[in-house]
């Protein structure tokens, strides 16, 4: 539900109990982008029809950023869809506010000349007159961007943006970053928060994004009035997003409930990812997110520079993209590194001659000719032998939008010191993974430390039962820190894979 709280100087916009933004004289939370004075625009006359197709650019650097007055402010408020009208912006603008059950869309709406509209009559008084020539000469003229400042939490964790963002800092908090993008055709970008909430902004232009410890900042310079910026705004676990986007109920319409419910567990996180995933691909079309996102390594050894992925920075793309909704997972190389492959068995890997989840004996058998790296003979027979478990992550990927891999800190929010983590993922519900660390692409071997959550989980190698909470576990070549849930359905076929991996 949308409300506002006015007073004589701004306004405070709530949804749900949340609120989103307070925008006052003293405090702008709105602001329009026009050209500084004598500076023109450049205009795209390229198109397939020789008409061009009425782009334009202007550098940032040439452009004025105006906060909305808040007497130019006109509220119209419904019970699922609100207007902010903008009186004092070239031919009337807006902001449409559309309600969904635990989702707010925001759309910016421009031209809209009917927010403007006068009616000259001939009893029009003179003193109308000039208020209106008035506001004519103080309206903002050509407006070419917009820029929104949501509140934030001071204690919540931000982490998606596609796979890019703040990986190379060390972690996945986006807190006190910024983050830019430029797409001509329309493009989204994808934020969550610990708390299950999530931003999906969709846009056409530079998109920027600040993240600041109390305010989330959304910036678009766009290219085409044609194509204007959308945010939607996930505030809450959905409980029917499903039905308002049009999605197959049969699917179940909130599948991570039922997940965090058969794990004792608090579903506001896992939940919120389903959402973001699912409202994503209602917006791309299920066809287009049905392969998912690939992670590309290549490089040889004959290149000058070795473009090969640290692990931990591979890692933490692997979990930007998680967090950004995307669920299926891959990792493509032309050439094999023995540091990466030995856990490659546990999610999806791709080389140039390619297993997937399908293979059968005959297809490892032709994959492993050849082959005489055991850490890579051990890695494929591995990840065949979990078909079982691989089709049913991949099922909950198709068929309910849960991610195959996820952070632990999604299906264990209150776990101490787990959110701070960016070297450990979950595979699935039941597969838990702490990578080899790496020094200038070798691996590291040894005492590896970790944090195991709230459940009884199982050493593959050993078949030994640690508790939660932190703790350390030998690696060696081929021997990562692998573990599984104690009590998960496939525990036997996972314990049938440990006998069977002391013999190779």
């Amino acid at each position: 539900m949308i409300s506002f709280e006015q007073w004589k100087d701004g306004f405070c916009l709530v949804v749900d109990g949340k609120q989103i933004l307070h925008h006052s004289s003293s405090s702008p939370a709105i602001f329009f982008a026009s050209p500084k004075k004598g500076v023109g625009k450049e205009t795209d006359s390229t198109s397939t029809d020789g008409q061009g197709s009425g782009a334009f650019h202007i550098e940032a650097r040439n452009l004025k950023w105006n906060p909305l007055k808040v007497s130019s402010i006109e509220i119209e408020h419904g019970e699922r869809a609100s207007t902010l009208k903008f009186k004092d912006v070239e031919a009337g603008a807006g902001l449409r506010l559309e309600y969904l059950p635990s989702l707010l869309k925001m759309s910016f709406v421009y031209p809209a000349p009917e927010l403007l509209s006068r009616q000259t009559t001939d009893t029009e008084t003179k003193s109308s007159r000039r208020e209106a020539k008035k506001l004519a000469k103080t309206r903002i003229s050509e407006v070419v961007g917009f820029r929104i400042l949501l509140d934030a939490s001071a204690n919540e964790r931000l982490f998606g943006l596609d796979g890019n963002g703040a990986q190379k800092e060390g972690r996945l908090n986006l807190k006190k970053t910024q983050f830019s993008v430029t797409s001509r055709a329309v493009a989204d970008s994808r934020v969550f928060a610990d708390s299950g909430s999530w931003l999906d902004a969709r846009f056409s232009g530079k998109l920027n994004w600040r993240f600041e410890v109390r305010k989330t900042v959304f910036e678009v310079l766009w290219q085409d009035r044609t194509q204007l910026p959308e945010l939607a705004i996930g505030l809450n676990p959905a409980q029917g997003i499903s039905a308002e986007l049009g999605l197959d109920p049969a699917q179940g319409l909130n599948p991570a409930q039922e997940i965090s419910a058969e794990l004792g567990l608090d579903p506001a996180p896992l939940e919120g990812l389903v959402a973001l995933s699912r409202y994503a691909a209602a917006a791309l079309g299920e066809g287009a997110r049905k392969a998912g996102p690939i992670l590309v390594q290549s490089g040889s050894s004959g290149s000058a520079r070795n473009e090969f992925l640290q692990i931990d920075e591979l890692l933490r793309r692997m979990l930007s993209l998680s967090f950004s909704g995307e669920g299926q997972i891959a990792v493509v190389a032309n050439t094999i590194r023995a540091s990466w492959t030995a856990f490659s068995g546990f999610f999806i890997l791709e080389t140039g001659e390619s297993l997937d989840i399908s293979a059968d004996d005959v297809a490892l058998e032709s994959f492993l000719q050849g082959c005489d790296d055991r850490q890579v003979r051990r890695a494929a027979m591995i990840f065949v032998r979990l078909q079982p478990y691989h089709l049913f992550c991949r099922s909950r990927w198709q068929e309910a939008h849960v991610p195959e891999i996820a952070h632990p800190g999604v299906y264990y929010p209150g776990m101490q010191g787990l959110w701070k983590r960016s070297d450990e993922f979950l595979y699935g519900p039941d597969i838990l993974v702490a990578p080899f660390k790496e020094d200038k692409g070798k691996a590291l071997y040894g005492p590896r430390e970790l944090i195991l959550p709230s459940d009884g989980w199982v050493h593959l190698w050993t078949s030994r039962v640690y508790p939660e909470g932190q703790t350390f576990v030998d690696t060696q070549a081929g021997r990562p820190a692998v573990f599984y849930r104690q009590n998960s359905e496939f525990a036997r076929l996972f314990d049938t894979i440990r006998q069977m991996s002391t013999r190779l």
